[in-house]
């Protein structure tokens, strides 16, 4: 097919099909050009936008090659590092891999589905995936919320999914001790504004209060906010605390919106979490629930992009305190599930 040929196909796709050969165009081209990306990070440190991955420091010198890789010594801490130190791709092998690993990213792909497409255990998947979700923690904006801002949460119940339960029975798929919000229940706090500025955190198990909103959000929130919740009263509680404009919307009475106020956006987010989380992946564990929800945050962020693997691939690669997040799940876990809830 002729160049020119090729061209008048194109045009005659509507966009969603455009966007579909754009995408698989650029997976094609990703397969050739995925070393030039892994070089990003010691390609940053060369021209001094880097910094020292133990202390932080700015003041590092070159110091040859480790293993094909570039070597550093940082004159802070004295430490030596590479280019891949604290990234999360320090430690892989196949690296030649990782393009069908995002793939299967990109894709939303359960643990033996991306088993089977890579070609590699399911348990080396495992690690990779938790690895790569821990580099998008820093994904997240630190940006004000502006104008209309919806939140809400939902809940799943806790679960230790790949875990042997030794503190309670052992319960069915999808079965409940009780009725109601218990301690049982991870509750994840989703907050967004009109802009597309995202929140989506695990914050506690149980019912959540005014004290754990104003912890996880109250830094994002100016006097250009406006906050849309349902009637509960931590939302009522944590806005007239920080005086802030607040709509409530009485979901229980069919007040679903009034005006421009509602949280019809939030809905639609916990809508597809819980497709994400229970159907596609087959469920998920309680302790690694904040990584899935980096995984569904890019997925929302970068939807848009014709060049997903590429774009969010490069950013994970300059994140150089992934394995630090990575080897911090536990602790993180234990904090939430083990800590009894703030006071309101």
């Amino acid at each position: 097919m002729r160049v020119s040929e090729l061209k008048e196909y194109f045009i005659s796709l509507t966009d969603g099909e455009q966007k579909v050969v754009l995408k698989d165009l650029n997976r094609v081209r990703l397969a050739s050009d995925y070393a030039d990306l892994f070089l990003l990070r010691g390609n940053a440190l060369d021209d001094r936008r880097g910094e020292c991955p133990h202390c932080q420091s700015r003041l590092y010198i070159k110091q040859g090659k480790e293993r094909d890789s570039r070597r550093y010594k940082c004159r802070n801490c004295l430490k030596r590092f590479t280019e891949h130190t604290g990234t999360w791709i320090n430690g892989i092998h196949k690296k030649y891999l990782i393009p069908k690993f995002m793939h299967t990213i990109e894709l939303g792909l359960s643990l033996k589905e991306s088993s089977r497409k890579i070609g590699i255990d399911a348990f080396t998947v495992f690690q990779w995936r938790h690895k790569f979700l821990s580099s998008c923690e820093s994904f997240q904006s630190e940006k004000p919320f502006n104008g209309i801002t919806e939140s809400d949460e939902t809940y799943f119940l806790h679960s230790q999914k790949g875990v042997k339960c030794e503190h309670r029975k052992a319960r069915c798929r999808g079965g409940r001790p009780s009725r109601g919000i218990t301690n049982q229940e991870a509750s994840i706090l989703t907050t967004m504004d009109r802009d597309a500025n995202m929140s989506y955190q695990f914050t506690n198990m149980g019912r959540m209060t005014a004290g754990q909103l104003e912890c996880s959000i109250g830094s994002r929130i100016n006097e250009r906010t406006v906050l849309c919740s349902d009637g509960s009263s931590s939302y009522k509680s944590f806005a007239s605390k920080v005086n802030l404009e607040h709509h409530v919307l009485n979901v229980s009475k069919g007040q679903r919106v009034r005006d421009s106020y509602h949280i019809q956006h939030i809905n639609s987010l916990h809508g597809r979490l819980k497709t994400f989380f229970n159907h596609d992946l087959k469920g998920v564990s309680t302790k690694y629930i904040q990584k899935y929800l980096n995984w569904q945050r890019i997925k929302d962020q970068f939807k848009d992009s014709i060049h997903w693997v590429k774009v969010v691939l490069s950013i994970s690669l300059l994140k150089a305190d992934a394995i630090k997040i990575f080897k911090e799940i536990e602790n993180k876990y234990q904090k939430i599930y083990l800590t009894p809830q703030f006071s309101s």
